[in-house]
């Protein structure tokens, strides 16, 4: 696949962080993750900001175990002239933020007494990828819940 569009990262912060953990010291984890993603263009395209949010539960109990990150991040771009190269960078997007929240993810686990914890990136797919317009006119790429097995 020739590469239409340039991506990159500028910056990201937490949106939201909530930790919950009542687990019993001799308990066995049966974890379950979703992630959820969206990205806002600008007008031009020349920038976007998107928004994953990752939690990862307790598969019979979410009250045991819960642990929700909201992640946002600015990214600057060029070379989005049409809809395969806007599917291509919402895909880079992806790509690029997700290692920022699976750090954030994997060290609120490790303190929280889950030693080697490792959150599987759920694969995005070209193809998954939808576009709707907004009520103010944008375009607002969204993948919804892509689930996974810990």
């Amino acid at each position: 696949m020739i590469q239409m569009s340039n991506v990159e990262l500028v910056s990201y912060k937490i949106v939201k962080l909530r930790v919950n953990n009542n687990i019993p010291e001799s308990a066995m984890l049966e974890l379950e993750s979703m992630v959820g993603f969206n990205v806002k263009y600008e007008s031009n395209n020349g920038a976007a900001v998107a928004v994953l949010t990752v939690s990862v539960n307790h598969r019979n109990d979410p009250d045991l175990l819960c642990i929700e990150l909201e992640i946002q991040g600015g990214f600057s771009m060029n070379g989005i002239n049409d809809m395969d190269s806007k599917k291509e960078a919402h895909v880079k997007c992806y790509d690029e933020l997700f290692p920022c929240a699976n750090q954030i993810m994997t060290y609120l686990a490790i303190n929280s007494g889950m030693q080697g914890f490792m959150l599987k990136k759920p694969p995005m797919e070209f193809a998954n990828v939808n576009f709707g317009i907004r009520p103010d006119g944008m375009d607002s790429g969204k993948v919804i819940k892509l689930w996974s097995d810990i």
